[in-house]
């Protein structure tokens, strides 16, 4: 039925593509800022926050499907999430940019697999047409990667950039946590 709401896996896969599209965003507005700014990075240092962060992502979308087949839903997204953890954990508690850099390419190798397998997972649900899963987790993961930026930005002119990218921190463990519904194994598509 095209009114029916998506079914709450549906959603809680968009949810979770937000939160990580947030912590993208957040590594490409504010990562290079951060190094300048707060550890003491000199520019062209700074400047290369986006590259070590996305080169990382780049190769691990590229072998995503190869890594998917062997290790599976759960356990790629699970790990995944905890690199991203652990690799802002350390861009927030190192002083040294060289470290902080070493913890932005975590991140981007663990969120790498995230957003496809959310997107795949919510397509193939039994009951939902890929088209409307596909619009659903579109609406809130460009929410993510539009919205959360700049709500960093407020919260850094009231709490400071380094408080305000604590946020992100949090985030990233939320998605550990909710990697746990993509332990199920996925059901079969039924096409009619």
């Amino acid at each position: 039925m095209p009114g029916r709401v998506a079914p709450l896996f549906v959603v809680m896969c968009g949810i979770l593509s937000m939160l990580a599209y947030s912590a993208e965003g957040s590594v490409a507005e504010w990562g290079s800022l951060l190094l300048f700014t707060v550890k003491g990075a000199n520019e062209s240092t700074a400047a290369l926050v986006f590259a070590v962060f996305s080169t990382p992502t780049v190769l691990g979308r590229l072998f995503g499907d190869r890594l998917r087949s062997h290790y599976g839903d759960f356990i790629l997204t699970f790990l995944g999430a905890l690199f991203s953890t652990f690799g802002m954990a350390i861009v927030l508690f190192s002083s040294n940019p060289a470290i902080c850099l070493a913890g932005y390419a975590l991140m981007g190798i663990g969120l790498a697999p995230i957003v496809p397998i959310l997107f795949s997972r919510a397509g193939s649900y039994p009951g939902v047409s890929p088209a409307k899963a596909s619009t659903v987790i579109s609406i809130f993961s460009y929410s993510g990667l539009l919205f959360f930026p700049p709500l960093l930005g407020f919260m850094a002119q009231r709490y400071g950039l380094e408080n305000s990218l604590r946020s992100i921190l949090i985030v990233c463990a939320v998605i550990t946590f909710g990697t746990v519904m993509l332990r199920k194994p996925q059901r079969p598509v039924i096409t009619r």
